[in-house]
């Protein structure tokens, strides 16, 4: 790595970068080749912000370690898409960027990479079960250490190869939202969305959010997709923490790697999350219940008396009834 004083950066820059590339391919739900291509292109560029007059031979010594340290470990990962689509897009890439300037250099190098083998692939498929990412624990080190903000990835502000590239990197390091929507079935999907309007209706009369977010702004919160939401949270973080963890727990949310009801506080509402549950009041814990008993569809809603069939009664007293077996009058939307 004595090259890496050519282009004024320190190991601790190539372990970074190979942190932020897993992560955001682990993180990934679609990736082409095309799209593996843009990412070489993007670590290249971020080479060349360290020094602009960096040699062509440094920045392919750093790009190439990244890459191959990536490629090297999953190929141990245990689901077939990282260790054999993923693992293969990274290789034709290298075969067709990668210009070795050193073959001596680069065979100690992956002779070293080959001995951490068994090592790898007990991390690997560790790791990806894991709530925190390395590249974010990284980040807040650096932050804290330096007491400034690390630079993260802002693929909009880069120009990669395709568009594709770049949209889907400027999604790492978003927050993650609840997956709930079920797309490609209408009419389980319209049910989901007559769901969500109750439960924001609700919300507003609890105080629990801005009385300026919209149905767009709670649809994009279930949607599943990573992004910042622009939702303002009004009542307390324990209530928050705890509607969370429960949402997590139902089988109508899709589960997510690394999603968890702390990080969403975190990331999604810039709230420090709370898990004292002495400080949950029993209202609270109702309007839980309310909620997650609302957006299950296969829950039939109470009626309102002397209404038609799709005249619902959702008030709390009526769910208070519901909720203790003591209603059985009613009907599904």
């Amino acid at each position: 790595m004595g090259h890496l004083k050519g282009i004024e950066a320190k190991p601790e820059d190539v372990f970074r970068e190979a942190a932020n590339l897993l992560d955001f391919l682990l993180a990934s739900k679609e990736i082409s080749q095309e799209d593996v291509d843009g990412l070489w292109s993007l670590l290249i560029n971020d080479i060349r912000e360290w020094k602009p007059d960096t040699k062509d031979e440094d920045k392919m010594l750093v790009a190439g370690t990244v890459f191959w340290i990536i490629k090297k470990i999953l190929c141990h990962h245990a689901e077939g898409h990282f260790c054999n689509s993923i693992h293969d897009m990274l290789e034709e890439t290298l075969e067709r960027e990668l210009k070795i300037f050193d073959q001596r250099e680069h065979q100690q190098f992956l002779d070293c990479l080959s001995e951490c083998s068994v090592i790898l692939s007990e991390w690997i498929n560790k790791y990806d079960d894991e709530c925190d990412w390395l590249s974010d624990q990284i980040t807040d080190t650096l932050e804290s250490m330096s007491g400034t903000k690390v630079k993260k990835i802002e693929a909009n502000k880069k120009k990669g190869k395709g568009d594709k590239t770049n949209n889907i990197k400027s999604n790492f390091g978003k927050p993650k939202t609840l997956k709930y929507y079920t797309h490609g079935n209408k009419g389980v999907l319209k049910k989901q969305g007559d769901r969500l309007r109750l439960v924001l209706d609700k919300w507003n009369k609890w105080g629990w959010i801005d009385s300026e977010t919209t149905t767009d702004d709670l649809d994009a919160f279930f949607e599943g997709d990573p992004r910042h939401c622009n939702i303002a949270w009004r009542a307390s973080t324990t209530v928050l923490t705890f509607l969370l963890q429960e949402l997590l727990k139902q089988p109508y949310i899709t589960k997510q790697k690394r999603q968890s009801a702390s990080s969403m506080v975190k990331e999604q509402f810039g709230l420090t999350p709370n898990f004292d549950q002495n400080r949950l009041a029993d209202d609270d814990e109702f309007r839980i219940e309310v909620t997650v008993y609302l957006l299950n569809i296969n829950n039939p809603l109470p009626l309102l008396k002397g209404g038609g069939d799709k005249d619902y009664d959702i008030t709390d007293a009526t769910f208070q009834a519901v909720l203790s077996g003591q209603l059985r009058k009613t009907k599904g939307i």
